[in-house]
C-alpha cells in the first residue's frame, strides 16, 4: 500500500481514539457535575436541618436555662418559707410555751382565787381579772394569726413542692429532648463530614478528570497540527509525486527511444565488428601469402574539424584482444577517422583513443595508451580532443 495513503489513515484513527477518549471523559466530567449539584444541594438541605436544629437546640438550651432559674427561684423562695416555717414553728413553739405556761398560771390563779377572795379587796380583784382576760385574748388571737399563718405556708410549701415536680418533669422531658437533639446534630455532623469527605474526593476526581482533559486536549491540538503538517507534506509528496511520474513518463520516452537507438547501434556495431572481423582476416591472409614484406594501406589523416573539439560521448561496446572501442558519437556528430579522444573516469584520464572509422550514430577507435593499470570498460566517458 502507498504511504501517503497509509499516513493520513493512520492519523485518522488516532483523531476518532482520541476523540473517543475525550467524549467519554467530557460525558464523565458531566456525570461527576451533575453528582456534585446533587450532593451540593443535599449538602444545603442538611446545613438548613443543621441550622433548624441548632436554633431548636438553643431555643431548648435557653428554655431549660430559664426553667433552672424558675427552680432556682423557687428553690430559693422554697429555703425563705422553710426558714419563715422555721421561724414560725419557733414562735408558735414559744407562743405554745407561753400559752401552756399562762394555762398553768391561770390553774394557779384559779386555784388561789378561793384563798385570796377574802384577802383581796374587790376593786382590786376585777382590775386584776379584767388584764388578765384581755391578754388571754390576745394570745389566742395571736395564736390562731399565728396558725392561719402555718396553715398558709404549708398550703405554699404544698403549692412550691407541686410546682418543682412539675419542674423537675419537665426538666427531665427537656434534657431527654436535649439528649435526642444532641444524638441528631452528631448524625447529622457525621453524615456532613461523610459527604464532604464525598465532596472533596469527587473534586479531586474532578480536576485528575478536567487535567486528563486538558492533555487529551494538548495531544489533540498537537495532533491536529501533526495532521495539518502531515497534509502539507501530503501535498509536497504529492506535488514531488506528479513532477516524479512526468519524470518518469519522459525516462520511460527516453529509455524507449535509447533502446531503439541501442538497437541501431548494436546493429551497426555487428556491422563494424563484421567489417573489422573481415579486414583482419584479410590481413592475416595478406601476411600468410607474403613472406617477405607487408604492406599496408596508407593512412589518410584528416585534418580535425573544429566542430569536433569537446565532444563528450560514453563507451559502449570494448574489445581488449584486438584493443579497440565503440561510443555513441559518429558522423551525425562530425566525428572523421583520425580524430583523438581521451577516455575520462571521474575526474581522472584513463586513457588515449585514436577514431579509425566512423558510422552515422556510432564509432570505433583504437586504443593508444592506457594510464597505470585501467582498463576501458562500458560506461567511460569519452572527450574529443
Amino acid at each position: 500500500m502507498d504511504k501517503t495513503k497509509v499516513v493520513p489513515i493512520v492519523l485518522l484513527v488516532i483523531i476518532l481514539g482520541v476523540g473517543f477518549v475525550a467524549y467519554n471523559f467530557y460525558a464523565q466530567n458531566m456525570q461527576l457535575k451533575t453528582n456534585n449539584q446533587k450532593l451540593k444541594s443535599i449538602n444545603s438541605s442538611l446545613e438548613r436541618e443543621k441550622s433548624n436544629l441548632k436554633q431548636k437546640y438553643q431555643r431548648e438550651n435557653q428554655k431549660n436555662r430559664e426553667l433552672s432559674q424558675r427552680i432556682n427561684t423557687v428553690n430559693q423562695k422554697l429555703s425563705q418559707i422553710e426558714q419563715e416555717r422555721n421561724k414560725l414553728k419557733s414562735k408558735y413553739q414559744q407562743v405554745a410555751q407561753e400559752r401552756d405556761q399562762l394555762a398553768e398560771k391561770l390553774k394557779e390563779k384559779q386555784q388561789g382565787v378561793s384563798v385570796a377572795k377574802d384577802t383581796v379587796s374587790p376593786g382590786k380583784s376585777d382590775d386584776y381579772w379584767a388584764d388578765f382576760i384581755q391578754k388571754k385574748v390576745e394570745l389566742e388571737a395571736k395564736v390562731d394569726n399565728l396558725k392561719r399563718q402555718l396553715l398558709d405556708t404549708k398550703s405554699q410549701v404544698s403549692q412550691l413542692k407541686n410546682e418543682n415536680k412539675e419542674l423537675s418533669l419537665t426538666l427531665d422531658a427537656l434534657k431527654t429532648e436535649k439528649d435526642r437533639l444532641k444524638q441528631e446534630v452528631e448524625t447529622k455532623q457525621r453524615a456532613l463530614r461523610v459527604m464532604s469527605m464525598d465532596l472533596v474526593a469527587e473534586r479531586r476526581q474532578r480536576g485528575q478528570a478536567v487535567q486528563e482533559v486538558k492533555k487529551i486536549r494538548q495531544e489533540a491540538s498537537s495532533l491536529k497540527r501533526q495532521l495539518i503538517i502531515t497534509n502539507r507534506q501530503k501535498g509536497k509528496l504529492q506535488d514531488k509525486l506528479k513532477e516524479t511520474l512526468d519524470k518518469k513518463d519522459k525516462l520511460e520516452e527516453k529509455i524507449i527511444n535509447a533502446e531503439s537507438i541501442l538497437q541501431e547501434k548494436s546493429l551497426a556495431f555487428k556491422e563494424l565488428q563484421a567489417d573489422l572481423d573481415q579486414t583482419i582476416r584479410e590481413g592475416k591472409e595478406t601476411v600468410a601469402g607474403d613472406s617477405g614484406s607487408v604492406e599496408l594501406p596508407p593512412i589518410v589523416v584528416q585534418p580535425e574539424a573544429s566542430s569536433s573539439k569537446g565532444l563528450k560521448g560514453e563507451v559502449i561496446a570494448v574489445n581488449p584482444q584486438e584493443k579497440f572501442v565503440v561510443f555513441d558519437l559518429g558522423e551525425s556528430s562530425g566525428i572523421s577517422p583520425g580524430v583523438l579522444f581521451k577516455v575520462v573516469r571521474g575526474n581522472r584520464e584513463i586513457a588515449t583513443l585514436e577514431v579509425i572509422e566512423t558510422r552515422k550514430n556510432i564509432s570505433a577507435a583504437d586504443i593508444k595508451n592506457v594510464v597505470g593499470s585501467f582498463d576501458i570498460q562500458e560506461g567511460d566517458i569519452v572527450i574529443s580532443r
